[in-house]
């Protein structure tokens, strides 16, 4: 009988210890989509950036800084820069430290 409590009482504390991972797993999914979409209005409300592909990658630790992952292409370096402003200034606005890894590449369109 008290091993059929202690089996019933194990059972009980892995579904508690899975749904607590789930739920925490699952808000710093939303928070990342969050990140994600505030950044991505800032950088489309940027006339100079037009023509611009910019995606991000969120990570969002349970400790320690989000990362942000900036990826896509740009038309000048000038743009690059531009980018770079926009997205350090409303990272700066988030509630965590965060640390941003530029992947953006300058891709100059020739007159054709």
């Amino acid at each position: 009988m008290l091993i059929a409590v202690a089996v019933v009482v194990l059972i009980g504390a892995a579904g508690f210890a899975g749904l607590y991972f789930f739920t925490s797993r699952s808000r710093r999914d939303a928070e990342g989509a969050q990140i994600q979409q505030v950044l991505a209005t800032r950088v489309a409300r940027e006339p100079a950036l037009g023509a611009s592909l910019i995606t991000f990658d969120i990570d969002v630790p349970r400790r320690g800084p989000i990362c942000v992952t900036v990826t896509g292409q740009v038309p000048s370096e000038a743009a690059r820069t531009i980018a770079q402003h926009v997205i350090q200034r409303a990272a700066a606005r988030l509630e965590r430290p965060v640390r941003i890894v530029d992947d953006l590449d300058v891709v100059e369109r020739r007159a054709g």
